[in-house]
């Protein structure tokens, strides 16, 4: 508001109009100077209060009408974001054809189940399965993992610029929810980290996307689920 001309001419105009009156009233009292100087404390005082009251109630209002307005997208947008995490681990096994099946099939579902603890114990399942993978010996004479895992980077492409570019700022509009947004931005961090690990084995062949980046993604999105699971349960309760 006091960034346009109009506003910074009303400024100066109350900060006139204020400082004329300080003046004449203590013109006008001259007599009982400290008397005036008294009740002119006492007003900026009571007005300083009133002010700050007032913020503080329109801040509590903001506040109570963010969570008014996050009841109706927020369950929707929570449960996206678990959609997506789910597409994104899921994928690993049509890239990484040794892991379990049976042990994935919770994060399968990510698409039809709501977020639940078995996918949570499943994508953690999937994270110690990552660490001992071996890759076989036919794809090992062809394709690195690292080559691998620069296909399934493209892959899941889409579902990581969901949640940033569409998912994440949802949630940064909704009430203030600072561990959630911490773990949202971590995940955005080894999304980029995965990215210029593609860019960089795709000039020079480093061999560093797999299973540094690829794992650090998947543990990411592992905590983010885990903190959306809390929440949705919050949903499922009100």
């Amino acid at each position: 508001m006091w960034s346009s001309p109009g506003g910074r001419a009303l400024l100066i105009f109350l900060l006139t109009a204020l400082i004329g009156g300080i003046l004449c009233g203590f013109m006008l009292a001259a007599r009982d100077a400290r008397q005036f100087a008294i009740s002119l404390l006492a007003e900026l005082v009571g007005t300083a209060f009133s002010f700050l009251l007032a913020l503080l109630v329109i801040d509590w209002l903001l506040e109570q009408r963010k969570k008014t307005e996050w009841r109706k997208i927020g369950e929707m947008t929570l449960r996206a974001i678990a959609e997506h995490i789910c597409e994104i681990a899921g994928a690993l096994f049509q890239y990484f054809g040794e892991l379990d099946y049976q042990a994935m099939d919770p994060i399968f579902r990510g698409h039809i189940d709501p977020p639940n603890e078995r996918t949570l114990k499943a994508l953690g399942g999937l994270l110690k399965a990552l660490d001992n993978y071996e890759q076989p010996l036919a794809e090992a004479l062809e394709k690195s993992p690292s080559d691998i895992a620069v296909k399934y980077y493209e892959y899941i492409t889409w579902d990581l610029e969901q949640i940033r570019t569409v998912l994440t700022p949802r949630v940064l509009t909704g009430p203030k929810d600072q561990e959630l947004v911490e773990l949202l931005i971590r995940f955005d961090q080894e999304y980029r980290e995965l990215q210029h690990a593609v860019i960089a084995h795709r000039e020079v062949s480093t061999q560093s996307v797999f299973p540094q980046h690829v794992v650090a993604l998947i543990e990411a999105a592992k905590d983010c689920y885990g903190a959306i699971l809390y929440r949705f349960k919050g949903f499922s309760e009100t």
